[in-house]
């Protein structure tokens, strides 16, 4: 139980750093800040997964 509110917290904190990411991108268009946005996204949207995971 503690892991998994160790994603939750974790997949959260991404969520709330990805506006950073993507005012950024809008900022300097190019293929390395694309990637760091999909990144994080998808790092925020697994770990956030893998927390509600471990509660069942």
């Amino acid at each position: 139980m503690l892991k998994g509110i160790g994603y939750l917290l974790f997949g959260v904190g991404l969520c709330f750093m990805s506006p950073k990411f993507v005012k950024q991108y809008r900022k300097d268009k190019n293929i390395e800040n694309i990637l760091e946005v999909i990144g994080v996204i998808l790092l925020a949207a697994s770990s956030i997964l893998l927390g509600v995971l471990e509660f069942l």
